[in-house]
């Protein structure tokens, strides 16, 4: 099911392809069910318009957020981007350093809920590169951590979210699991068997499963494609032709149960030129 749609690269074995399944279902009821919940929202930071605010609707209040900062636009970039930027075949003077974020940590606890954060949302991207090192702990391996893309951050009169985004999330199950989901006004689509996904250690024996240990998860998207890197290693490329070509970016915890923390550090965002 999750990968009659169109996978670049797929490379999925058979053995992690019902892990894979599990993780996906988990990752879009959390979604679902906690975009419609109404309680307990958190708002975004205060310089963000209607529009931003739209975004983080919904979130649990027990985020934890650095203090709001403005983003600053730099052609130059710092040797650890360049580099990292240089290791995925990116020239790091060909785009825009957009912002580097501060430390983030996102909780999410009970069933099937999730918690996303961004302090810089009112930044919006056409093609991009986004990375983090990412730290985890989740009760469960279908829980992870992750990034919410090009959404449009549209909400209804109360607030909640009825838009359309990209979901991808990257679990510790099947020693490592990467799905990409899509959300089409505010909903989960599953008639429309929109999710793909990718296993990641055979392509990254670094990778780290293990709860409180850290990977540097990297996204290209270009167009209705997202190519994969894992700790620097290529993992594949993954695109469902949804045709959403532009919004905001920002980081996810997706819990299935129990809880999930997931902490973003040395984040950035770099667009691309067209």
């Amino acid at each position: 099911m999750l990968v009659s749609a169109c996978v670049q690269n797929s490379r999925v074995s058979a053995e992690a392809t019902a892990a894979a399944q599990k993780v996906q279902n988990a990752f879009a009821q959390a979604t679902a069910d906690a975009l419609a919940a109404q309680n307990n929202p958190t708002l975004p930071p205060a310089e963000a318009t209607s529009v931003a605010q739209s975004t983080l609707a919904n979130a649990p209040t027990s985020t934890v957020r650095p203090s709001p900062t403005v983003p600053v636009r730099d052609n130059s970039v710092p040797p650890e981007i360049s580099s990292d930027l240089q290791r995925m075949g990116i020239d790091p003077t060909s785009g825009v350093l957009e912002w580097q974020h501060p430390p983030i940590t996102l909780f999410a606890e009970g069933k099937n809920t999730f918690d996303h954060g961004n302090n810089f949302l009112l930044t919006v991207v056409t093609d991009f590169v986004i990375a983090a090192d990412v730290t985890w702990n989740t009760l469960f391996g279908t829980a992870g951590c992750g990034y919410f893309l090009r959404s449009d951050g549209k909400t209804d009169d109360n607030n909640n979210f009825t838009g359309n985004q990209y979901m991808l999330g990257i679990s510790r199950a099947a020693l490592g699991v990467v799905g990409l989901s899509t959300m089409r006004n505010g909903q989960i689509d599953e008639d429309r068997d929109e999710t793909v996904q990718l296993e990641i250690q055979p392509f990254d024996p670094s990778f780290q499963f293990q709860n409180d240990t850290t990977n540097h998860f990297a996204i290209i998207g270009r167009d209705d494609v997202f190519s994969v890197y894992s700790n620097g290693n290529y993992v594949g490329d993954l695109s469902i032709g949804a045709g959403f070509l532009k919004g905001f970016v920002g980081f996810l915890a997706i819990n299935e149960s129990g809880n999930t923390t997931c902490t973003f550090n040395n984040a950035y965002l770099y667009t691309l030129p067209k």
